[in-house]
């Protein structure tokens, strides 16, 4: 990341307005408030952004199965969500911190559906976070300590390895009593910023209250400075998500597609060589579309037939496939990883119109919606065809670039 970040601590949900604060060298620099469609001054799409995300959008447990490796841990993951998860394994992202003390990690699990709509929310601003977290999971804690933080309506609460959540302020007093109630002995202190003694105590017995170090500071700036660190104990569900296990469904066409990009990528730029278009530029999309295909593609030792190498790629993609990529063009791949349930089923180079002809589909008519815009927003001048309804999604194609 570069010295200046974005981070948007998100209201309860996608469509409330947002607090965001710009963060240069650890210092803020400018905050605020922004609603769905606004853009925050001297954001260019590419700008560094961390999305905070509340809490009770998500389950976040811990997990004490020993793990030797992050794969494993998101497998362990899933185990641990089995029995409570209302939507299905294959439509959840699991997400898994870094292990702490005895191995011991935390895991979260968010549903696809909720994430791609906090995503949406994200690229309607032209912004593209690149990393996700609960706010809960971003309070330290030390050990025999709880950190409780009022951030507006929500309450934030953790306990370090014992566990964290969010919950509505109002149901905080008696929630952290019971709570307390069930650690026992484990918890013995409790730091608070943003409430008091007076309105807390009743509930929480004998524990001892002090104020937080950071008990001034205003919350959303203290959380925005708390995920700008990115701490590796909490679980980000943009790096889960781009590794999603290969179970997933989206797994193999999420393969096929970045492929499926790079090979129009290709017929560009060797359009571009044949003098279609500017030369430098067509260089710079194959040099471009080389380094996607070596990443997508990391056991290619040698490229001596780009083209012929991605279509054999292509070719041999199975539903099983791992390490999915989106790949190649900044306009295309932006807008494909804002919108996860948006398929791109084809892209075709028309040769003499100089025209790049996709396909794209969804189950979800409102976030295909969503990315067509998106697509006018980057592109400019876009021709889309009529929407269609071809085995259960809604289909439509769209013609890009042209003399």
């Amino acid at each position: 990341m570069s010295s200046a970040v974005i981070i948007l601590v998100a209201g309860n949900t996608p469509a409330e307005p947002m607090a965001w604060v710009r963060l240069a060298g650890g210092s803020v620099a400018a905050s605020g408030m922004i609603s769905a469609g606004e853009t925050i001054r001297g954001s260019g799409a590419g700008a560094d952004c961390i999305l905070v995300a509340p809490g009770f959008d998500a389950q976040l447990r811990r997990l004490e199965t020993p793990t030797r490796s992050s794969p494993q841990a998101r497998a362990a993951a899933a185990h641990l969500f089995r029995d409570s998860l209302a939507t299905d394994a294959a439509e959840t992202v699991f997400a898994v911190g870094e292990a702490g003390a005895n191995d011991q990690r935390r895991a979260a699990a968010m549903s696809r559906a909720r994430l791609a709509a906090w995503l949406a929310r994200c690229g309607s601003m032209r912004l593209k976070p690149q990393a996700v977290y609960l706010d809960c999971s971003l309070l330290p804690a030390p050990a025999g300590a709880i950190d409780v933080m009022r951030l507006g309506e929500r309450t934030l609460v953790s306990a370090g390895e014992l566990g964290a959540f969010t919950m509505d302020s109002d149901l905080a007093p008696a929630v952290l009593g019971q709570w307390i109630a069930q650690l026992g002995s484990a918890i013995d202190t409790a730091y608070l910023h943003g409430w008091t003694r007076e309105q807390l105590a009743p509930q929480l017995g004998a524990v001892r209250f002090e104020a937080s170090a950071a008990a001034e500071e205003d919350p959303v700036i203290r959380i925005a400075k708390l995920a700008a660190a990115r701490p590796p104990h909490a679980p980000d569900f943009v790096a889960a998500a781009q590794r999603a296990p290969t179970a997933s469904p989206l797994a193999s066409w999420a393969l096929v597609a970045g492929l499926a990009v790079v090979a129009g990528l290709i017929q560009i730029g060797l359009a571009a060589v044949d003098g279609l278009r500017d030369t430098d530029a067509a260089q710079a999309v194959l040099a471009a579309a080389e380094a996607e295909f070596r990443e997508a593609r990391p056991e290619v030792k040698r490229i001596a037939n780009l083209r012929a190498q991605v279509t054999g790629a292509l070719n041999a993609a199975k539903p099983q496939a791992a390490n999915p990529v989106i790949a190649a063009s900044p306009m295309i791949s932006d807008v494909l990883e804002l919108h996860p349930d948006v398929q791109l089923d084809e892209v075709r180079l028309d040769a003499p119109g100089r025209t790049v002809e996709l396909r794209l589909s969804s189950l979800l008519q409102p976030q295909l919606d969503s990315a067509i815009e998106g697509l006018r927003e980057v592109a400019g001048r876009i021709d889309v065809g009529p929407m269609q309804a071809v085995d259960g999604r809604t289909s439509i194609s769209v013609s890009m670039g042209g003399a």
